[in-house]
């Protein structure tokens, strides 16, 4: 119970404006004094700017509120089209594959889930969408959503093309919500994330205030061996942040590390995850990197029900794993992603992680673990 350990909740209440100075808020239930504050604004749903997006029909899915406006109007739909291949797009794409409907995944960049996979691993992905009956179309944009005379959606343009369909997904990423910290006049960054201190202290001119805080997905944090600005909307990259604000409110001195975002998802029968960077993201950064992809079994090749687990590890000139990608038609992924955010953290070179011990037993693991094949093939020469 909040109230038992005194934390009051106001619900339905808007913050209208901060004044960092007099140190009180302005708020819809009045206004809030406050000793130290933390900004927890979180992000909204990116909706591009173009004609027919406000039509009935039209859907982003970022809260549970979302979920339910879906649920109800889905019994209608016969095609659905997904405007973005992240995860969530695909999730929601086999989610509705399995309710009967057909859909269209449309995508700006050349491969699906394009943030997070290298092509030849996004390949096996495109794959499998087709083979769930799902029509995938990269390196093209909507340019419009078309409705009927009821203002309802009837279908959307990709360049000549029209699509018919009965609803559209707009799944094209987030973006930081800090209109509220701008107002105040905190500094926000080129990522668009509010710019705070490894102590997550927000910057307003040339100070950090040291009794303000930002968290969560309006916070801009830093890329692992890049040291970019980028944003992480990931619930576990909200859990670090908030943890690093509360450690600190307390007096313990927390300090948020470099984020490596490590993520999975679930399409159909594949778990995918990744963390790091891609090749491509290294490349931009002017990392040159090598790679080796690698399948294995998860279990005993005599067992009936393995799975096969395709693996990917960039390293970078130093031999230092950067990134790695990891591809099931079963299970598995989570648990190797996170032995490679670890592997990552302790500044792993690929010479050490190959000679990792791992664990044996025929029903839920192969002799040599699949992530181990694909480090130890950095030596192999031929």
């Amino acid at each position: 119970d909040y109230d038992q350990v005194g934390i009051k909740i106001l619900t339905e209440t808007n913050v209208e404006s901060i004044d960092l100075e007099a140190q009180k808020l302005e708020s819809t239930a009045g206004t809030i004094g406050f000793d130290t504050l933390v900004i927890a604004t979180g992000s909204f749903p990116f909706i591009p700017p173009i004609p027919g997006v406000d039509a009935e029909g039209v859907c982003v899915l970022k809260t549970i509120e979302d979920a339910q406006r879906i649920a109800e109007c889905i019994d209608q739909v016969k095609e659905a089209v997904i405007v973005g291949a992240g995860a969530i797009g695909l999730e929601v794409g086999s989610a509705l594959i399995s309710r009967g409907i057909k859909i269209t995944v449309v995508e700006l960049l050349p491969y699906v889930l394009p943030l997070i996979l290298d092509p030849d691993m996004a390949q096996l992905v495109n794959n499998h969408l087709i083979d769930m009956g799902a029509r995938v179309i990269c390196g093209a944009a909507v340019t419009e959503v078309l409705t009927d005379d009821e203002g309802k959606v009837r279908g959307v343009k990709v360049g000549d093309d029209e699509l018919p369909c009965q609803m559209v997904l707009m799944s094209t990423g987030v973006r930081p919500q800090t209109e509220l910290a701008k107002k105040a006049g905190i500094d926000i960054g080129p990522s668009g994330g509010i710019v705070t201190d490894s102590a997550l202290h927000v910057k307003k001119g040339r100070q950090y205030l040291s009794n303000v805080y930002a968290s969560g997905d309006c916070v801009e944090v830093v890329k692992d061996f890049t040291y970019q600005r980028t944003i992480s909307p990931l619930g576990t990259s909200a859990w670090r942040l908030a943890r690093v604000v509360a450690d600190n409110i307390m007096g313990r001195n927390s300090f948020q590390a470099p984020f490596t975002s490590p993520n999975v998802c679930v399409v159909g029968d594949l778990q995918i995850g990744s963390v790091g960077l891609t090749t491509h993201a290294a490349s931009i950064s002017g990392f040159e990197t090598q790679s080796r992809v690698n399948t294995g079994p998860s279990a005993a090749r005599y067992y009936p029900k393995l799975h096969m687990i395709t693996s990917k590890i960039l390293i970078d000139a130093s031999r230092r794993i950067v990134g790695g990608q990891i591809i099931s038609d079963g299970s598995g992924v989570k648990c190797r992603i996170d032995t490679l955010s670890v592997a990552m953290a302790a500044k792993m070179k690929v010479d050490d992680f190959a000679h990792v011990e791992t664990c044996y037993a025929p029903p839920v693991s192969a002799l040599v673990d699949p992530l181990t094949l694909t480090a130890q093939s950095f030596f192999d020469v031929c």
